[in-house]
C-alpha cells in the first residue's frame, strides 16, 4: 500500500471494493469505514461518497434495508457537495428504494417526489422514480394507482433495458395481488422474455421465475421451476414459500405453516408480498390495507385479529398509544424521537441517558414480542408505525 497520506483513503476503498465483489461483506465494511475515516480527515469527499455507497449496498445484500437507506443518504449528501448531479440522482433513487424495502414509505415517497419535480431528472431516472412509486402504492394495495405508475415508467424505457423487465415483473405482481391471473401471466412472461434481451441479472431472473411459478400454481398449471442460480437469504425463503403453495394440507396445518413462514419472514417486500399471495391461495384471505384498532378505554390494540392489552400505567402501553396517535394524525412528522418516547413512557421522571436508552430498548422489544414487530419502524432519530397502517380509534 502506498504510504502517502493522499493515497491511503483511495487504496482502502479499492481494497474494500475488492472484498465487496468477493462477497466478503464483513471485511469489506471494515475497510470501507476505515476509508471513510481517512477520507474525512483528508477531505476526500469523492472516496467518502463511494465508500458510503458500497456500505449501503452491503447492508442491502444483508437484508438490512433501514441501515442501507441511511448509508446511501450519507453517500447522496457527499455527491451533492461534489455537485455530481448524475451520481446524486442515482444515490437518491437507491435511498428511496431501500427506504421502501424498510417500509418507510413516507421517506421513500419524499425522495421520489423531489426527483420527479426536478426538470433536470433524466428519462431513465424519472422512469425508475415512477416504478418505485408504483412499488409503494402496490405495498399499500392501491393497485389501480400502482398500475398507472408502472405503465408510465415502462413508457419511458426500452425493451431490453433491465428496469423495463423489472417494472414488467412488478406490474405482474400487482396483477397477482389484484387477482387477475391471466394479466399477471402475460406481464411476467414478457419480463422473462425481456431478460434475455439485455445484460443478465441473476437475482431478477430468480424473482421472475419465482412469481411465474406462483402464478402457474394459482392457475393450476404444471410448470417446472428452472431456478436462476441465485442463492441468498431471500431466494431460499421464497423456495420455502413455493413449497407451501404446493401443499394440500388441512386448513389448520396450512395456517400453522403460513404462521411459521411469517415469523421467519426476512425484511423484504418480495418475501412479504409472496406471503400475501400464499394466504390468498391457501386460506382465501384477500389482501387489504393493514388496520389497527385502538381502544384507549381498556388499553388495548387489535392487529391482524390479535388483541393485545396492557396495564394503562405501563410504559409499553403509553408508547404504543402515542405511536398510534402519531400515525392517526394527518400531516404529522414521520417519527417520535427517542427522547419523546422516553418522556411519554416515564412521564415526570428524571432518568440518566444510558438508563433511559436501556428502558426504551426493553419497552420496544416488548412491543415487538407482543405482535407489533411488523408495524414498528425505526425512522430517523426515533420510531413510528409504518405509513400504510390504518389506525382506527374505537
Amino acid at each position: 500500500m502506498n504510504s502517502a497520506p493522499e493515497h491511503i483513503s483511495k487504496e482502502l476503498y479499492e481494497l474494500g471494493k475488492t472484498r465487496f465483489e468477493r462477497a466478503d461483506f464483513v471485511e469489506a465494511r471494515a475497510l470501507l469505514r476505515a476509508a471513510i475515516a481517512c477520507a474525512s480527515v483528508l477531505e476526500d469527499i469523492e472516496i467518502e461518497a463511494k465508500s458510503w455507497d458500497l456500505i449501503g449496498r452491503i447492508f442491502w445484500f444483508e437484508l438490512e434495508p433501514a441501515a442501507a437507506s441511511e448509508a446511501i443518504e450519507h453517500a447522496a449528501d457527499c455527491f451533492e457537495n461534489l455537485n455530481d448531479a448524475p451520481a446524486l440522482r442515482s444515490a437518491r433513487l437507491r435511498q428511496a428504494f431501500f427506504a421502501y424495502e424498510a417500509r418507510d414509505f413516507a421517506e421513500a415517497d419524499a425522495v421520489l417526489s423531489a426527483l420527479l419535480a426536478d426538470p433536470k431528472t433524466e428519462r431513465e431516472s424519472r422512469a425508475r422514480a415512477l416504478g418505485y412509486r408504483g412499488n409503494i402504492l402496490r405495498a399499500q394495495f392501491r393497485i389501480d394507482e400502482a398500475r398507472v405508475a408502472y405503465e408510465e415508467a415502462l413508457a419511458l424505457l426500452r425493451p431490453g433495458d433491465l428496469y423495463f423487465a423489472t417494472f414488467q415483473m412488478d406490474l405482474g405482481i400487482a396483477e397477482l395481488l389484484d387477482g387477475d391471473m391471466a394479466r399477471a401471466w402475460e406481464q411476467l412472461r414478457a419480463a422473462e422474455r425481456g431478460l434475455g434481451l439485455g445484460k443478465p441479472d441473476v437475482l431478477l431472473a430468480a424473482l421472475v421465475d419465482h412469481y411465474l411459478d406462483v402464478n402457474a400454481t394459482m392457475l393450476g398449471i404444471e410448470r417446472a421451476f428452472e431456478g436462476a442460480g441465485a442463492s441468498t437469504t431471500l431466494t431460499r425463503f421464497l423456495a420455502e414459500v413455493r413449497s407451501a403453495f404446493r401443499e394440500s394440507s388441512a386448513a389448520a396445518e396450512t395456517r400453522e405453516t403460513v404462521a411459521a413462514l411469517e415469523r421467519g419472514c426476512p425484511p423484504s417486500e418480495h418475501a412479504r408480498l409472496s406471503l400475501v399471495l400464499l394466504r390468498r391461495a391457501q386460506l382465501g384471505d384477500v389482501p387489504q390495507r393493514l388496520r389497527m384498532l385502538v381502544e384507549p378505554s381498556n388499553s388495548s390494540l387489535t392487529l391482524s385479529s390479535v388483541k393485545v392489552s396492557w396495564n394503562p400505567e405501563s410504559p409499553e402501553w403509553r408508547i404504543a398509544h402515542a405511536l398510534a396517535q402519531h400515525r392517526h394524525t394527518p400531516g404529522d412528522i414521520p417519527s417520535l424521537t427517542n427522547a419523546e418516547l422516553v418522556a411519554i413512557g416515564w412521564p415526570g421522571e428524571t432518568i440518566l441517558r444510558k438508563a433511559a436508552k436501556n428502558r426504551l430498548h426493553v419497552a420496544l422489544s416488548g412491543l415487538r414480542k407482543r405482535g407489533l414487530r411488523s408495524v414498528l419502524l425505526r425512522s430517523g432519530e426515533g420510531y413510528a408505525f409504518v405509513s400504510d397502517l390504518e389506525v382506527v380509534f374505537v
